[in-house]
């Protein structure tokens, strides 16, 4: 399956894709950089091992926006892990937060989805 998509860019990313373009299509440069970030987003997480409370504690900061804050409310001690997340490279952490923002929108019930994007094994 094939999904068209239209996408405007302006300003420092229209130029930075044109620097990569060259004679090719945006939209084949913009199709291979994606690629390219997600097959990096998968290959951090594989480095990544996270328990099952740890990655709950993940996807649910994206609704409360802090780990300790939503650890806390829920009795919970995330000291160790915020020291781990505070301590992953720049692309560890978008990696990792792709994956929470995944969780979402994936099926099943918690640990199968927790499992789907890949933040537990």
């Amino acid at each position: 399956m094939s999904t068209n998509i239209q996408l405007r860019v302006a300003g420092a990313l229209e130029a930075a894709l044109a620097s990569r373009a060259g004679d090719t299509p945006l939209s084949t440069t913009v199709r291979r950089d994606i690629e390219r970030l997600y097959a990096l987003y998968a290959l951090e997480l594989a480095r990544l091992r996270f328990a099952a409370d740890e990655a709950t504690l993940i996807v649910a900061a994206l609704v409360w926006a802090n780990v300790d804050d939503y650890a806390v409310q829920h009795g919970q001690d995330a000291g160790a892990l915020v020291v781990r997340l505070r301590a992953m490279s720049p692309t560890q952490a978008m990696a990792v937060a792709d994956a929470a923002e995944r969780y979402w929108h994936a099926s099943g019930d918690h640990l199968d989805r927790l499992r789907a994007v890949g933040l537990v094994r």
